[in-house]
């Protein structure tokens, strides 16, 4: 990691999901409570919520630019012969379809 991604990641602080982050309100989304709560004037999530956000008063929606945009890269690994299904599943057309729907990039 460059210079420039250990100065954010040491001025980055982890408001939702992390083992001191306070629990969102039922009926919030992170961005929204996050920034309407004045916790932060500004919150990365993922794409695959963007759809969601979109419709969120006070909150608008940015794309990173694509060099400066982290991309995730899962594996999937079978453990024991009971997972095959899933996983055969998880590589079919119709889970596919499910994450391009859901703002995940296949």
């Amino acid at each position: 990691m460059g210079t420039e991604g250990n100065t954010a990641r040491q001025r980055a602080m982890a408001l939702v999901g992390g083992r001191s982050s306070a629990p969102i309100p039922p009926g919030k989304m992170a961005a929204q409570w996050v920034i309407e709560s004045r916790q932060a004037e500004m919150f990365i999530g993922y794409a695959s919520y963007a759809k969601k956000r979109r419709h969120t008063e006070g909150v608008t929606v940015l794309a990173i630019p694509e060099p400066f945009n982290p991309r995730a890269q899962y594996a999937l690994a079978i453990l024991t012969p009971k997972a095959q299904r899933l996983a055969e599943f998880l590589q079919s057309q119709k889970a596919k379809a499910i994450r391009l729907e859901a703002g995940f990039g296949v």
